[in-house]
């Protein structure tokens, strides 16, 4: 699929195994410029290397870890070891005797109390410029998604920030409904998003800060947070993760804050007025229709590259079950503003070219 600058790329996963497991992939996370570790929902981590050759047509997967509990969310600790949000904690893989599989899961740290609902998943996790490590965790708590009668932790739809040894944490954020969140890499700003549905109207991006109340679901929440931007249903029906171009390599896209819809399939760029008296964002749709249930999107490591990962974990209006891609600069015209932010006399538009 090529549109709007951008190429997507599907990529194969490896769904005749020795194993007969089921790839329903959720996330990734570079290890090298060519070696990427990715996430089953099914439990398992593969080790799929082959991402320096341009076509990707050489990739070879390996099982390195299973087990795992409902895992979510993968990223690379600064020590490069294997970091997994799962529902026993958060979790760093070990291959102590180097032969390629993982030997020892380490409780890296277990204090985020989740509840056993349904929905109450550890959804999304990042790694600050510090070290730190942020986990959301979804906040509905009963099967049927309605709020009455059910119970929760006092963790439950909280960011979570663990310190960079492991041993001591917070709730970073709290009263979100299913929260997912990206940390710049650089900075260690920290967005997020929350998806429609009871007490929630839409899809929306927020900057988050230290005691942030989202107000799920009070009905007269103190100190609510406001978002960058709402984003309407028939655009986006639910939010899933966002993610930072980083790297040159992306062209003009370079350094925006891009937002994926796991409900319609689409992307967008949050172009945020972070310093404003009152932070807000313009939403841009990236006129890119991927028909993927989008749940994470990871920069590889040359800055070139956005990889995207998902499957179909609650309803959406795409038809693909799980799909792992990537999207990269193309040649076609960039036609979408690729920036816009609010002034005294209107809105500003930045573009590509002329």
């Amino acid at each position: 699929l090529q549109q709007n600058g951008l190429i997507l790329d599907r990529i194969a996963t490896p769904d005749e195994n020795p194993w007969k497991r089921r790839v329903r992939v959720a996330d990734l996370a570079f290890l090298t410029d060519d070696r990427a570790a990715v996430l089953g929902y099914d439990g398992d981590v593969w080790l799929v290397d082959g991402f320096n050759e341009p076509s990707l047509a050489k990739l070879e997967w390996r099982r390195f870890a299973s087990g795992l509990q409902e895992p979510l969310a993968i990223a690379v600790a600064p020590n490069g070891l294997i970091q997994v949000a799962t529902k026993n904690g958060v979790v760093r893989l070990h291959d102590r005797d180097g032969n390629g599989e993982a030997d020892w899961i380490e409780n890296f740290n277990d204090q985020m109390i989740q509840s056993q609902t349904t929905r109450s998943f550890p959804l999304d996790m990042g790694i600050g410029p510090d070290g730190s490590t942020f986990v959301s965790q979804g906040g509905i708590v009963t099967r049927s998604g309605l709020i009455s009668g059910g119970e929760g932790t006092a963790h439950t739809g909280a960011i979570f920030k663990i310190s960079p040894d492991g041993r001591s944490s917070e709730a970073f954020a709290t009263r979100a409904r299913e929260p997912f969140l990206a940390v710049h890499p650089k900075t260690g700003v920290v967005t997020a998003t929350d998806q429609q549905g009871n007490f929630i109207p839409a899809s929306v991006s927020y900057l988050v800060r230290r005691c942030d109340n989202f107000g799920f679901p009070e009905d007269t929440p103190e100190n609510l947070t406001l978002p960058l931007a709402w984003i309407p249903y028939e655009q986006d029906s639910s939010a899933s993760s966002e993610a930072w171009i980083i790297g040159a390599g992306m062209g003009p896209f370079g350094g925006r804050l891009v937002h994926l819809s796991y409900g319609t399939g689409r992307m967008f760029i949050i172009s945020g007025d972070l310093d404003a008296p009152t932070p807000q964002g313009a939403v841009i749709p990236l006129d890119l229709k991927t028909e993927l249930p989008l749940l994470h999107a990871r920069m590889n490591r040359r800055g070139d590259a956005l990889y995207v990962a998902g499957f179909q974990i609650w309803g959406t209006r795409v038809g693909t079950n799980w799909a792992l891609g990537r999207l990269r600069r193309g040649t076609t015209p960039i036609v979408t503003a690729i920036a816009a932010r609010s002034c005294v006399d209107g809105v500003i538009l930045e573009f590509a070219e002329p």
